[in-house]
């Protein structure tokens, strides 16, 4: 497969047979190259086997002997006969030819990754015994005893003959033998401290309270904003619109986030029949309507040469990036993972929403601030153009996008926390040469991560004590990793990484083991994964939690569902950087998210009365519109009224009546139908189904 199988001075350094198996290769010329594990080296004709029922062939055969078979339930006691070739739809395969007692007179056979060895067989008859090996092993035997006379002192053995296990090249990638432990941490040696996240105010003036809508405008992209989003809007038909107009309505989306499922129409109402918070003194119906479907992140015609579907939010991302690079700096341990934009097409589906957009976002995992995200484009990326690549793209697509989310903090010495879906070796090697270092989790799917020998690491762990580590330190383009295991109370877990030790770290972790809970003492690499690798998920949970931004917005244009989502991401950043600096650096209890939002929206729509001059008595900007407004469908549904009510008294309560499902006549003229429904514009207005379409037609003509 073109791995260097020897060393620079043309010795192996351990046995044929040992190197092999250690690569994951099989243990003869002619095997098979997709072939799951090595075979046991004392298989052999007459050796003792089992093998799974379900993996035991003719299928026919097998079945008719044992109808009813478990998935677990094996043969035993098989005796192999031989070893041959089979052709599986056009490859060719090994297996192994045996007899079962419990199928009599037929020669059953398998695939040789499927046989258990029980009990090996003649020596002379093993398969992995290569023709070579078989004959050093004649001559040997036949040669006469030396004399111990003649044989030379351990001290003058040539350095080049010593059978001592060294160094393993393993695709370009060299290994050290196993340890125990690692003690030196790299990152320490070259000056790593753990430095703390910080907000970059503009010429470092912070005041020494400063309130949350000054946070949210601090992470807003409020230069993008008034450069791109208002023009947009402006020629897609909304006049007038300026940044005092844009904040107040972004205010007012976030006071409807605070009563989640209510229609829209109560909060103009002067009486609605739940309490909510008015927007009749902030923004008109009408331009808050016309706000929530005209606002665009881009102007302009989509560029016909190359079809570029996601043309029209490119910039706003970039804008986000930028921004964030120069009004916050992340703490020394970040986090890599994935955000969704939800949505209602089958787009993607990830948690927490079971459609919609997926990022790959960087957040800090001190304050789960977000501070760079990047669009996963799929099948819709364009082919041609100047996004039909992307930089770093000839490294491989995880390598390439580690290296473009973490470009704003590249040469920092901050530590990055992967997942298992980014553990790619290429990529932390990659990362260590932009002046990063990385801790990422492996997990064996299909196979292990490419150059990751974890089958020697789990053997070397098995059936050891709960805590032992074992370490592989490996060498790639001349850049240190280690490969850790640690055996945990149900699996043995495994780490990448490129900093760090096994020395204990943080507090220990109570486990079950043999019955009983006991501390457990993890790594430090160990621990700062576990502490870390939620931050995202965090910030996912603050965004995406009951009241959701981007939800109560609810727009049916993919562009500014889009931009909904970055503008939620910011709520969400300043919501969590107010709780990390001004309430737990100065021991104050956090602020909840909802009090959160009720304060800033509350400080923008005063920040919006300033931009504009007004002195708080006349309506904003947005009552410059001119053309009629069809009625909203959305805004006059039928509800249904409350178990044992009766009449609507006002000020959402109603009559208690004797019924539980107490009726009252149709409101329309003529009609005699018992209903309990109303339209939601006026709860004391009962109609039934036929009548709701009449009643939003009058109310238009009315308007």
């Amino acid at each position: 497969e073109g791995r260097s199988l020897s060393q620079p001075n043309g010795h192996l350094p351990i046995s044929p047979y040992k190197l092999v198996v250690e690569l994951g290769l099989r243990p003869f010329v002619h095997a098979s190259p997709s072939a799951k594990m090595p075979m046991h080296k004392q298989m052999g004709a007459g050796a003792e086997m089992s093998v799974a029922v379900k993996h035991a062939r003719p299928r026919a055969v097998v079945k008719q002997a044992h109808p009813n078979a478990p998935g677990a339930q094996r043969l035993t006691r098989c005796i192999v006969r031989r070893l041959e070739d089979k052709d599986f739809g056009g490859h060719v395969e090994k297996v192994v030819v045996f007899f079962c007692a419990s199928v009599p007179g037929v020669e059953l056979y398998c695939h040789q990754s499927h046989v258990k060895l029980e009990k090996p067989g003649p020596a002379n008859k093993y398969f992995c015994n290569p023709p070579a090996a078989a004959a050093a092993s004649a001559a040997a035997a036949a040669a006469p005893e030396a004399d111990p006379d003649d044989e030379m002192p351990d001290d003058d053995v040539p350095e080049e003959e010593e059978e001592e296990e060294d160094t393993l090249n393993v695709g370009g990638v060299q290994y050290q033998p196993l340890a125990d432990k690692q003690e030196t941490d790299t990152r320490a040696l070259a000056g790593g401290t753990q430095s703390k996240p910080r907000v970059m105010w503009p010429h470092n003036e912070a005041m020494a309270d400063m309130p949350p809508h000054l946070y949210m405008l601090h992470f807003l992209p409020l230069a993008f904003i008034e450069s791109e989003v208002i023009p947009a809007t402006r020629d897609n038909g909304l006049t007038g619109f300026d940044l005092a107009d844009f904040l107040t309505f972004l205010a007012a989306t976030m006071l409807m986030a605070l009563h989640p499922g209510l229609p829209r129409v109560f909060f103009w109402q002067r009486e609605p029949p739940i309490p909510c918070t008015s927007l009749s003194g902030i923004i008109s119906r009408n331009q808050f309507k016309d706000a929530m479907g005209l606002l665009l992140p881009r102007g302009g015609s989509p560029p016909a040469s190359h079809g570029d579907r996601f043309w029209a939010v490119r910039g706003l991302i970039d804008a986000f990036n930028q921004h964030m690079k120069k009004c916050f700096r992340a703490g020394w341990l970040v986090c890599v993972d994935q955000s969704t934009c939800s949505w209602t097409t089958n787009e993607s589906k990830r948690k927490p929403h079971p459609f919609g957009n997926e990022y790959h976002t960087l957040a800090c995992c001190h304050s789960k601030v977000i501070i760079a995200m990047e669009l996963v484009e799929g099948k819709d990326k364009p082919t041609a153009g100047p996004h039909a690549t992307k930089r770093f793209d000839e490294l491989g697509n995880t390598t390439g996008l580690l290296l473009r989310i973490t470009e704003s903090i590249w040469a920092s010495g901050r530590v990055v926390i992967l997942g298992s879906d980014f553990c790619v070796l290429n990529g932390i090697i990659q990362l260590a040469k932009h002046g990063l270092y990385a801790t990422a989790q492996i997990k064996k799917k299909r196979g292990w991560p490419k150059g990751i020998l974890g089958d020697r690491i789990l053997a070397h762990l098995q059936n050891k004590e709960v805590g032992t580590v074992a370490v592989h330190n490996g060498k790639s383009e001349g850049r240190d990793f280690w490969v850790s295991g640690f055996v945990d109370s149900k699996v043995t877990t495994m780490m990448m990484h490129t900093w760090g030790s096994t020395n204990a770290a943080g507090v220990p972790r109570i486990r079950r083991v043999d019955g009983e809970l006991r501390p457990v003492q993890l790594f430090q690499n160990q621990w700062w994964y576990y502490a870390g690798r939620h931050a995202v998920d965090d910030n996912n949970n603050v965004r995406q939690g009951t009241s959701s931004l981007e939800q109560t917005w609810g727009c049916k244009n993919w562009e500014t569902r889009q931009m909904a989502f970055v503008f939620a991401v910011c709520e969400a950043n300043a919501h969590l950087a107010y709780n990390c600096f001004e309430r737990a650096a100065k021991n104050k209890e956090p602020l909840s998210f909802m009090e959160f939002r009720h304060r800033a929206a509350k400080g923008l729509i005063e920040y919006a009365k300033t931009l504009r001059g007004d002195a708080g008595d006349q309506e904003p900007a947005q009552q410059r519109r001119k053309r009629p407004r069809p009625v909203d469908p959305a805004d006059h549904m039928l509800m249904t009224k409350p178990d044992y009510s009766g009449r609507y008294l006002g000020n959402g309560e109603w009559a208690e009546a004797k019924n539980k499902y107490q009726q009252g006549p149709c409101k329309v003229k003529g009609c005699k139908a018992g209903v309990r429904t109303y339209c939601a514009c006026d709860p004391s207005t009962s109609l039934c189904m036929p009548h709701l379409i009449e009643h939003c037609f009058a109310v238009a003509q009315s308007e």
